[in-house]
């Protein structure tokens, strides 16, 4: 399977596991298919990627990688309304700042409002995700507030133990 030698970073990723092997090149294209045929993913992904890059430095490799992640952020994202590149640079800036159990709770959210007529690939709202991390603010501190409280009680049975 020559697909290898032909995809590099994310997509390569993607196929890897795939063994060497002709039998294999269908599933190996359609998980890339299914990835790189979803235009709000293709975007998302890009925007990431660009985010993710260091800042350029003195090197000529450092050059190149900056300026490939933005000409191909540039490619990908013209081809969006104002509109809808506005809506995903914010959710992906929005998203970066997620915790693992924040991140989880968003994805099943996303899948459950999905859209594929929508610019983001799902229809929630910014007030949806404004409550979740409300909702988990709220159960944060909820915790801390049970862990201040359990901490205190341990504390006074000890005292009562010393005496």
């Amino acid at each position: 399977m020559e697909l290898k030698k032909t995809v590099k970073g994310k997509a390569l990723d993607l196929i890897i596991a795939f063994p060497e092997e002709d039998a294999n090149l269908a599933p190996a294209l359609g998980a890339l298919t299914k990835v790189y045929s979803n235009p709000t993913k293709v975007a998302h992904e890009t925007i990431t990627t660009l985010m993710a890059t260091p800042k350029i430095g003195q090197s000529a490799t450092s050059v190149y990688d900056v300026y490939t992640a933005i000409t191909s952020a540039q490619t990908t994202l013209m081809s969006a309304t104002d509109a809808q590149r506005g809506q995903l640079l914010f959710s992906v800036l929005c998203e970066s700042k997620l915790n693992n159990p924040l991140i989880k709770t968003w994805e099943a959210l996303k899948e459950a409002h999905l859209d594929p007529t929508h610019a983001l690939g799902h229809s929630v709202t910014q007030t949806q995700f404004n409550d979740m991390v409300l909702a988990h603010y709220k159960l944060c501190l909820t915790y801390e507030v049970n862990k201040k409280v359990a901490a205190a009680g341990k504390s006074e049975d000890e005292k009562k133990r010393e005496k």
